[in-house]
């Protein structure tokens, strides 16, 4: 994902970019589209929300695995 981060900046968007479970360098037993990766997707949520406030956009983007986390 770190070709798309100057892409997002250069068009005014702040970029969090998490690695999944067992992918990059997150550590985890195992890769799959499980309750848990979305309970990690709601805690990053959660967090953007504490920091900046409610109610702020927030756009998701992901390739293969990545978008399929998006959508869930």
């Amino acid at each position: 994902m770190d070709n798309y981060i100057p892409m997002f900046r250069e068009r005014g968007f702040s970029v969090i970019v998490p690695d999944a479970r067992f992918c990059g360098k997150s550590g985890g037993e195992y890769l799959g589209l499980s309750y848990l990766d979305a309970e990690d997707s709601s805690a990053i949520f959660k967090w953007i929300n504490d920091c900046f406030g409610y109610g702020i956009p927030i756009g998701l983007f992901g390739e293969s695995f990545g978008a399929a986390q998006a959508i869930i």
